[in-house]
């Protein structure tokens, strides 16, 4: 198993040739139409744990996870639901201490971001860092920077990079900007009559350097000023109809497991570009609490039982890793992860597991949120046994029921819980189970070898 601080061997995803999804395909498909549409998907899903971006983002999304475990695990210190305990911690000055490694980490994994992907994707070549240094460089020229005067009598300026662009609502631009760096630069360094290495690193550092401020000052020239507001109004957009309805919210769980399986914060970065419109959503339903009213958009408040131990539910992940794996190392990341999924953190699952890019573990991280989803509407909506949310604020990092229960302000909100629980146990099972089997064959070949 990979360690989740332990950048992924390229040979490991190599040797991932679906031979799991080819055993389950062969045991319960009955027709060929079925075995040969399952083939397919197997295949596809190969294809693309194959391509080289995806191997670069794979690794860029690994080798930050030991940066974003720190993060979470410096949230669970200061998330704990004891008044004694937040009182301490305000009255000594340790909150806001606490506090900086999250707000560093937070406004620069952009900047990381664009650092590693053209880093890893170098990863074999001896200016790596080069490249990484290069594409950081590039990232900056795209972000605006104000200009201030230092008070009225004066003459002296100070620039100012705007950090906002910097965090999790830059990393798209990031991702690309990275990339298309990537594929330029490795362009350069293949031109036939740049000889010398030095000639080549100071060519690609003026063709590089001109296209990006090329690109910034062409977004200047628009209504959008910067590349980032394009981005993000573009995003925003698309992602309109997720702001309110149980349609919408069913989307925005989707693509939170899908961007979290690819290696993006997903919940943050799609909560960052409808941030407008939840504001209005989020007032709404506040004004109907203070009023003992019913919110008006309830379903926001279903977190506690869609995504227990995070995004994709991977609370019961974690409870058959400790009880039903075969393997030390993955009992033993289960053990240590099990108080942060408790309290609805699972870096330490995504990246240590992993779950980033796994093609056996998209299935049920995708789906099994939804399936959640499902089952609180049939028990709060169509057979009201468990009452709905009452409109409440309550911290995603309330531990495993204690949420649930102040969401909707019921006991029943923990039996849910519990309930859930067991059916997510049910579904992840299969296959968690075939995936050991899988890892078992590899590392079988890898030693036979």
């Amino acid at each position: 198993m990979c360690s989740c601080i332990k950048i992924i061997p390229e040979s490991i995803y190599a040797s991932m040739d679906c031979q799991l999804l080819f055993q389950f395909i062969e045991s319960p498909m009955k027709t060929s139409e079925e075995k040969q549409y399952f083939t397919g998907f197997v295949h596809v899903m190969r294809d693309i744990s194959r391509h080289r971006f995806v191997k670069v983002l794979v690794n860029s999304s690994v080798a930050l996870g030991a940066l974003m475990i720190v993060q979470a695990l410096f949230s669970l210190i200061l998330s704990l639901p004891l008044e004694a305990y937040q009182n301490f911690l305000d009255s000594s000055g340790l909150k806001s201490f606490f506090e900086i490694p999250i707000v560093v980490l937070s406004n620069s994994i952009g900047l990381i971001f664009s650092f590693v992907v053209a880093y890893q994707y170098r990863i074999d070549n001896k200016d790596k860092l080069f490249a990484g240094l290069l594409s950081m460089a590039c990232y900056l020229l795209l972000i605006p920077i104000d200009v201030a005067r230092q008070g009225s009598l004066t003459s002296i300026y100070t620039a100012m990079i705007d950090l906002q662009y910097m965090n999790s609502s830059g990393i798209f631009v990031a991702m690309i900007s990275s990339l298309i760096f990537s594929k330029i630069y490795d362009y350069i360094l293949r031109l036939k009559f740049l000889k010398d290495d030095l000639m080549k690193m100071a060519v690609s550092c003026v063709v590089v350097l001109t296209i990006y401020l090329c690109i910034r000052y062409i977004f200047m020239l628009t209504s959008y000023q910067n590349i980032f507001v394009y981005f993000n109004q573009f995003i925003s957009m698309l992602l309109k109809p997720i702001s309110e309805g149980v349609w919408g919210f069913a989307v925005f769980i989707f693509l939170s497991s899908l961007l979290y399986f690819i290696g993006i914060h997903g919940p943050q970065l799609i909560y960052t570009l409808i941030l407008p419109l939840h504001t209005t959503i989020y007032y709404a339903n506040i004004t109907a609490f203070a009023s003992n009213l019913p919110a008006p958009y309830p379903y926001w408040f279903l977190m506690p039982w869609v995504f227990m131990g995070g995004v994709g539910a991977t609370l019961a992940l974690n409870v058959l890793m400790i009880i039903k794996s075969k393997h030390t190392s993955t009992k033993t990341l289960g053990k240590l992860a099990l108080m942060t999924s408790l309290f609805n953190i699972n870096e330490p699952l995504i990246y240590g597991f992993p779950i980033v890019f796994n093609p056996f573990m998209f299935i049920p991280f995708t789906s099994i949120p939804l399936i959640n989803l499902l089952i609180c509407i049939i028990f709060m909506k169509l057979i009201p046994i468990v009452p709905f949310p009452t409109g409440a604020e309550i911290s995603t990092y309330m531990p495993f029921g204690v949420g649930a229960m102040l969401t909707n302000n019921s006991w029943l909100g923990l039996l849910l819980c519990i309930g859930i629980l067991i059916v997510d146990m049910c579904l992840y099972y299969p296959f968690f189970i075939n995936y050991e089997k899988n890892n078992n064959h590899i590392m079988f070949n890898k030693n036979k070898k």
